[in-house]
């Protein structure tokens, strides 16, 4: 897997990657510079370079108000943050069939891509305006995969995983909540795909359905928001996070900012974290530290 991968290149460099370390605080030393994190633990740990991962609301509670600048905060504070995605992983007992495509018997290419139910632009429309006006689409916005399909080893012989990635629901529900809710808006994501592959739920052996509460809770994102705050045109490019702050740098000389609410935005490209190590490396250079792979 891609993010095993990952942290093999980064152990082989000499890193270390620890689990379960939450960190507390961002350290700055008397010129309001970045000197390291404590972690929820109380242990300190030193650094001249601090990346965060973390969206650029939680970073920024990660260290006092009056180290930032007061426009960066604002500009933080008005980044819209509620996320509106619902998703839902279920473990089947055999493969699912689609209308006209097969028996379900084996695998063929309906089950190894991504499954995307959006029918048409009004569709579309009509599951957003239900999220705005704080109700669960019905149907909704689907997108979903078998990852068994291409990775057998990930469930017994014979079951399969199911991922489904829906749009649209209400951080905020206009009536009742989410604990009292999660079920019913489970039922509408998994009935939205039995239109599509008939006798899908009575596959369902378990399932776990995560709203946008549930992924702020369990993930650390601020409104359950996957792309760490909307992907608008009034935040992209140069505005993403702040203006005058886009380019990974934070306010916070040594601190960076390499995840999804930095350019040019989430989507698992990894362009952020590229992005946010150049201008590390920039950095250094700048201050007479030599270029990577130089003595």
């Amino acid at each position: 897997m891609i993010t095993s991968q990952m942290a093999d290149a980064v152990r082989a460099a000499g890193g270390e990657i620890r689990l379960g370390a939450e960190v507390a605080s961002v350290r700055l030393d008397d010129r309001r510079r970045a000197s390291g994190v404590v972690l929820a633990s109380g242990e300190e740990i030193e650094a001249t370079i601090v990346c965060s991962n973390a969206d650029p609301k939680r970073t920024a509670r990660l260290a006092p108000e009056e180290a930032w600048s007061p426009e960066f905060l604002q500009d933080i504070e008005l980044l819209p943050s509620n996320g509106p995605v619902v998703k839902v992983n279920c473990a089947l007992s055999g493969l699912p069939r689609f209308r006209g495509l097969g028996n379900g018997s084996e695998a063929g290419p309906e089950h190894r891509g991504m499954i995307v139910v959006a029918p048409s632009i009004d569709y579309l429309e009509d599951a957003c305006r239900a999220a705005a006006e704080g109700r669960p689409a019905d149907p909704m916005f689907c997108e979903a995969w078998i990852q068994t399909t291409t990775e057998p080893e990930l469930a017994p012989e014979g079951k399969h995983t199911l991922s489904v990635f829906a749009q649209y629901a209400p951080y905020d529900l206009a009536e009742g909540t989410w604990d009292e809710r999660r079920d019913e808006i489970g039922d509408i994501v998994l009935g939205t795909l039995e239109r599509y592959a008939p006798g899908l739920t009575d596959l369902v052996e378990d399932r776990l359905v995560l709203g946008p509460p549930d992924l702020e809770a369990r993930f650390g994102l601020t409104g359950g928001n996957i792309f760490h705050g909307e992907i608008l045109p009034d935040w992209l490019f140069d505005k993403r996070p702040s203006a005058g702050w886009h380019r990974h740098r934070t306010p916070l000389p040594g601190l960076y900012m390499c995840g999804s609410g930095t350019h040019p935005g989430g989507g698992v490209c990894g362009a952020p974290g590229r992005n946010a190590s150049r201008a590390v490396i920039e950095d250094l250079v700048a201050a007479g530290d030599p270029f990577p792979g130089q003595a």
